[in-house]
C-alpha cells in the first residue's frame, strides 16, 4: 500500500484509477488514507479526475467500516451530491443510515447541470425508497464504476 499511496501522485489520472482500483480490491485499511484523500480534497474536485473520485468512493465501499462510511458522506456533503457513485456506494455501505445524506443532496445536486441528472434522480429517488422500506440495494448497485453507468 505504501508504494501505491507514493506512485500516486507521481501518475497520471488513468493510472491513479488503476492505483485506487488495486486498493480496493485489496480491501486493506492501510489504502484509506489515499482514498479519503481523493474523496476530500478539491485538488480532485476537477471534472477530469471524476473517474478518480469515482474509483475512490468505489474503493471506500470495499475497503469498507465506519471510516470509509464518513469518508463518503463527507464527500457527498462538500460536493452537494455530484458525484453519483458516491451515493451509490454510500446507499450500499451505509444502508439507513445513508438516508439523511442521500435526502440532502437530492436538490442541491441539481445546481450543476448535467443532462443525464433525471436519470441519476430517478435512480436516487429509487434507492431512497428501498433503503426506506428495509430493501437492500447492494444487488443493483455494488459494481465497478465505470459498469454504472447512467450517462
Amino acid at each position: 500500500m505504501r508504494g501505491l499511496a507514493a506512485a500516486f501522485d507521481r501518475a497520471d489520472v488513468e493510472d491513479q484509477v488503476e492505483i485506487l482500483r488495486a486498493i480496493g480490491r485489496s480491501r486493506s485499511a492501510e489504502g484509506a488514507a489515499l482514498v479519503d484523500r481523493v474523496l476530500q480534497d478539491p485538488a480532485f474536485d476537477a471534472y477530469e479526475k471524476r473517474a478518480a473520485r469515482a474509483t475512490a468512493a468505489w474503493a471506500a465501499r470495499w475497503i469498507g467500516g465506519d471510516a470509509m462510511a464518513a469518508s463518503l458522506r463527507r464527500s457527498a456533503e462538500r460536493r452537494d451530491g455530484v458525484d453519483f457513485e458516491t451515493l451509490e456506494y454510500l446507499a450500499v455501505l451505509d444502508g439507513k443510515a445513508a438516508l439523511p445524506t442521500l435526502r440532502a443532496v437530492r436538490v442541491p445536486r441539481l445546481r450543476t447541470f448535467e443532462w443525464f441528472h433525471g436519470r441519476e434522480m430517478d435512480r436516487l429517488d429509487w434507492m431512497i425508497r428501498e433503503i426506506s422500506a428495509g430493501r437492500p440495494v447492494d444487488i443493483e448497485l455494488d459494481h465497478p464504476p465505470e459498469t454504472i453507468d447512467l450517462r
